[in-house]
């Protein structure tokens, strides 16, 4: 989608430093996402805002919620290694 960002990489020595200053803690974390000065954590709430914002997340609600169907069993299964719920 040809978007600009800058990666920043925190490390396990700096973490202390930063979780406080994250939603819930978290990370990752998608800074002043709404221009106001905001943050936004979790993974998949940035992946949909990140989609609808550029136009990513398809044009009707039908379509967005199968790409949201298919971006969640595609997160679960990497998060697992591979291994669905189903144990597969």
């Amino acid at each position: 989608a040809m978007c600009p960002y800058e990666l920043e990489i925190i490390g396990f020595k700096r973490w202390s430093e930063f979780k406080t200053k994250f939603p819930h803690g978290k990370v990752p974390v998608l800074y002043n996402f709404d221009e106001e000065g905001h943050d936004l954590a979790q993974e998949t709430a940035i992946t949909q805002f990140l989609a609808r914002k550029l136009g990513l997340a398809g044009k009707t609600d039908e379509q967005e919620a199968f790409l949201n169907m298919l971006y969640q069993q595609l997160w679960c299964t990497f998060r697992n290694n591979g291994v669905t719920h189903d144990g597969e």
